[in-house]
C-alpha cells in the first residue's frame, strides 16, 4: 500500500508541478482540473503520511506533514498534522 500511494503522489506532484508552469488562471476548466488534482494530491499525502507512521519512518512523515500543511487551501486535516508534526519533532 506504501508503494503504490507514494508512486500514485509522485504522479499527482508532476502533473501539480506541469500545471503551474502554463497556468490559465480565468480558465474554468483549468482552474477546476487544478482544484481537484490538488484536493487529490492532498487526500494522498495524508494517506502516505498514516502509512508512514505505521511503519514508523518518522522521518519521512515528519518531511510530508510539512509539505501537507504548505498546501493550506487543500489541508482538510490541518489539526490532526500539526498534531503529529509535535508528536514526531
Amino acid at each position: 500500500a506504501i508503494d503504490i500511494t507514494e508512486a500514485k503522489l509522485k504522479e499527482s506532484d508532476k502533473k501539480i508541478k506541469q500545471m503551474l508552469k502554463s497556468p490559465k488562471f480565468g480558465d474554468e476548466e483549468w482552474e477546476y482540473e487544478f482544484q481537484a488534482e490538488s484536493l487529490l494530491n492532498s487526500e494522498l499525502r495524508w494517506t502516505y503520511i498514516y502509512l508512514l507512521m505505521m511503519v514508523e519512518d518518522d522521518k519521512t512523515a515528519i518531511k510530508q506533514v510539512k509539505k501537507y500543511l504548505e498546501a493550506e487551501d487543500f489541508c482538510t486535516h490541518k489539526k490532526e498534522a500539526e498534531s503529529i508534526l509535535r508528536a514526531l519533532s
